[in-house]
């Protein structure tokens, strides 16, 4: 685990920054559960998580209104749900 390689070593976790799909190729999506285990594994370490909606955000594919959210999509237990401590939105949220 790379967080628990950091703090080992002396150093900190400060965030993780992630595209919750990808779309430089079209959007791909990661695995339902990848989303949850990078926030938790930085959480531990004492990080942020925060998700990068400028290009997914607002909508854009299509059910959820942010990418993040679909790694939410089978668990009904609210302590399980993704919740980015910061969200970025740029331009989708000028309309442009």
């Amino acid at each position: 685990d790379a967080c628990q390689e950091i703090t080992s070593n002396g150093d900190t976790v400060n965030a993780f920054l992630m595209e919750g799909g990808m779309s430089v190729a079209g959007v791909i999506l990661p695995p339902k559960s990848y989303i949850s285990r990078c926030v938790r594994a930085v959480r531990d370490a004492g990080g942020l998580y925060i998700a990068d909606e400028v290009q997914t955000g607002f909508g854009r594919l299509g059910k959820c209104m942010w990418a993040f959210e679909y790694s939410n999509d089978d668990s009904d237990d609210d302590d399980d749900k993704v919740l980015p401590d910061i969200v970025t939105v740029g331009k989708p949220f000028g309309n442009g």
